[in-house]
């Protein structure tokens, strides 16, 4: 594992482009969290993320603007707290450790949001 991750290729614009292809679906856990821990029902709470992320794929809608728009979550969720959800640094805080683990150095580029090992030229 560590030597494919020593020699991966690291393409952020493609990542940025497959992020943006989600449609921000990869929110949907950060944003079921913050409503349970808002006082919602777990059950509901996901029947509300898994109706509005169908939605958005199934009608090719931004999942945001839909989460951002629906009473159901707005009244459990400030703006702010919505914005957090959507927040990707929030799914890479922890890399250097994670790297860590693996043997790669923390200040390599291997261990930074930038991602692994080497980037296309």
């Amino acid at each position: 594992f560590t030597d494919v991750m020593r020699t991966l290729i690291i393409r952020p614009d493609r990542m940025r482009e497959n992020l943006e292809r989600s449609r921000g679906l990869w929110a949907t856990e950060h944003l079921l969290l913050a409503l349970v821990r808002a006082g919602e029902m777990r059950e509901d709470a996901y029947r509300l993320i898994q109706g509005l992320a169908a939605r958005a794929w199934d009608e090719a809608e931004d999942f945001r603007t839909l989460v951002e728009s629906d009473p159901a979550i707005t009244a459990h969720l400030s703006p702010e707290q919505i914005a957090e959800c959507f927040d990707i640094s929030r799914c890479v805080r922890r890399l250097p450790e994670v790297y860590g683990r693996f043997g790669l150095l923390a200040d390599t580029p291997a261990a930074t949001a930038e991602g692994p090992a080497r980037r296309a030229p």
